[in-house]
């Protein structure tokens, strides 16, 4: 996006906080499941099968800071101006489009 940048990347920089947003939520989610894993891997005679604090701490903390940062950051009505805004800059684009062809 930053190479060849669109004229909806342009008019705003929110795409690039949305995007550091997700990845926030992907590392999270990736964290977890990590743990989950090694938990497998180990079986349920293992420490973290047999410690609670382990699944408190790397599972229900990080699945509960995923929604707390997705609601603080993702603001519904500028996530919908944005994309009201990408839908009539994508209709002009095409208007334009048609209004070449047809001279």
């Amino acid at each position: 996006m930053k190479a060849a940048p669109s004229k909806i990347v342009q008019d705003s920089n929110e795409w690039f906080q949305y995007n550091f947003i997700l990845l926030a939520g992907i590392l999270l989610v990736n964290g977890r499941t990590i743990v989950r894993v090694v938990q497998f891997l180990m079986g349920l005679q293992s420490y973290i099968g047999q410690h609670e604090w382990c699944l408190y701490v790397f599972d229900t903390v990080l699945m509960f800071l995923l929604p707390l940062i997705f609601l603080a950051t993702f603001r519904a009505r500028n996530l919908f101006k944005l994309q009201d805004k990408s839908v009539n800059i994508q209709l002009d684009k095409l208007l334009d489009k048609e209004s070449v062809s047809e001279d």
